[in-house]
């Protein structure tokens, strides 16, 4: 098969995501956990080192409970892009982010020299995928190491030299998002190939890397600490509440089912021309991608290079209309650029072309009453709603002391987010709690389970209601 010139690709691919994501992205203040990554950025700025606990709430007290902050190296550049450019910067930075992602999972996918087609095809899907998840946070970077992990692992092929750039990215990755586990199985992956196809010195030189790798875990902050805090996300009590922790369900969102059933259409796992490493890959996180929608988006980056070379089999040998495509690369490149534009303009379209600041601000923000608490009640204890946390911290400078933010266990103790679920659930007192730890505000949305337990309790009075939030005090 002809050889295609990638560049032409990647620039297209870069002009098409930048476009894409823009306009199809939830706002930017739309994820809680931006606040406090904003936050804890300027603070470890501020004091030149990394907090060793959490200094935003009241609900510590003198429990010495380490807060793990795994993305600290994040959290700094983000906050420098901040200080310097705003949100706007900082929209862009996300978005930027998720560009090079895309355009690396479109180099994977050419380096299984498949068809222009069947790489536009897998990087549009993959696209459709991504921009949900495309926020302001860390695992945009990690999005990021998946397919350049797998590029280096592709090339090392023919120079196995190239394996000792992955200890230095697991360094920066241990220091910026928790999800190294991805970086392991890829290696897993190209080692079990190479025992299978006996290519034992390739599978030397992984052995090795994955052992360096396996120390460059602890070149951290926490040492082995950072373990403690993965377990604390994937343990949390709050796991059943938190959305893209739920397990996927079809026809809820358009990008996830259509590349499953792409995916059902083209994928042949009896295809002797995909290589081993990219089958069990695919097939691995398939399972763990329909248990957690947030895990789906990584499915689907690492699938990239497997659902390419399905649907270039596909096209081959099953399909008159994608027989029509031409191969011919001045042919193929044209319609690389028509297709992807199409989608664009009809994702474009279908999100009714918002205004820059809707791109930034979200009609769940809370300013106004943030404004209300830190004005009037600038030393109150405050029980927040669990998304509420992270904004009031960023928009009062910690002035305004909160129950808990988006951090949970790897900042709070169990203990403390159990008490929250125990209030809104109604397995417990609300003064009770309040008792405890001393609270004497609340704050919620107006139709949030939490403001009906401080209606329907005594001692409770409303002091400011709006159309998003109600804050009661303690009289």
């Amino acid at each position: 098969m002809q050889r295609y010139i990638p560049a032409p690709i990647y620039s297209i691919t870069f002009l098409f995501g930048f476009i894409f994501f823009y306009f199809m992205v939830p706002p930017l203040l739309s994820d809680p956990d931006v606040f406090w990554h904003l936050s804890a950025g300027d603070l470890i700025r501020e004091l030149h080192e990394i907090p060793y606990k959490d200094v935003w709430s009241y609900t510590l007290g003198a429990n010495d409970y380490r807060w793990y902050n795994i993305s600290w190296l994040y959290d700094i550049k983000v906050s420098f892009v901040n200080s310097f450019f705003g949100h706007t910067g900082v929209l862009y930075f996300s978005i930027g982010l998720a560009v090079i992602s895309l355009c690396l999972v479109a180099g994977s996918c050419l380096l299984r020299k498949v068809s222009i087609e069947s790489v536009m095809i897998a990087t549009v899907l993959v696209a459709m995928v991504l921009y949900l998840q495309a926020l302001a946070r860390p695992h945009l970077v990690s999005f990021i190491l998946i397919p350049l992990f797998y590029i280096i692992m592709q090339k090392a092929r023919e120079n196995h030299r190239l394996l000792y750039i992955l200890p230095i990215l697991m360094v920066f990755w241990v220091n910026t998002h928790g999800s190294i586990i991805a970086g392991f199985s890829i290696l897993g992956a190209f080692g079990l190939e190479a025992f299978i196809n006996k290519k034992y010195k390739f599978l030397k030189y992984i052995i090795l890397v994955t052992l360096l790798c396996s120390v460059a875990l602890l070149l951290n902050p926490y040492g082995f600490g950072i373990f403690l805090s993965i377990e604390r996300t994937m343990t949390s009590v709050l796991m059943p509440y938190i959305i893209e922790w739920q397990p996927v369900r079809f026809f809820s969102q358009i990008g996830i089912t259509l590349y499953i059933l792409v995916f059902i259409l083209a994928s042949n796992i009896r295809d002797k021309k995909i290589p081993i490493a990219d089958k069990v890959l695919t097939f691995g996180w398939l399972i763990l991608g329909l248990y957690s929608v947030r895990l789906f988006t990584v499915f689907a980056i690492i699938s990239a290079p497997y659902m390419a070379q399905s649907l270039n089999s596909f096209k081959h040998n099953k399909s008159k209309t994608f027989a029509k495509f031409s191969t011919d690369r001045e042919k193929s490149l044209p319609v690389f650029v028509i297709c992807l534009t199409a989608v664009g303009l009809f994702m474009v379209i279908m999100s009714h072309m918002p205004s820059h600041n809707d791109r930034i601000v979200s009609p769940l923000n809370i300013t106004e009453e943030i404004k209300f608490l830190e004005t009037n009640y600038p030393n109150a204890r405050v029980l927040n709603y669990y998304d509420y946390g992270s904004e009031i911290t960023y928009r009062t400078k910690g002035r305004v002391k909160i129950y808990f933010d988006s951090r949970a266990e790897t900042s709070y103790p169990k203990s403390v987010v159990q008490d929250y679920l125990d209030i809104i659930t109604g397995s417990t007192n609300l003064d009770k709690i309040a008792n405890k730890y001393g609270f004497n505000l609340i704050i919620a949305p107006v139709h949030d389970t939490l403001s009906n337990v401080a209606k329907s309790s005594q001692g409770w009075r409303i002091i400011k209601e709006t159309d998003k939030a109600i804050i009661f005090s303690k009289f």
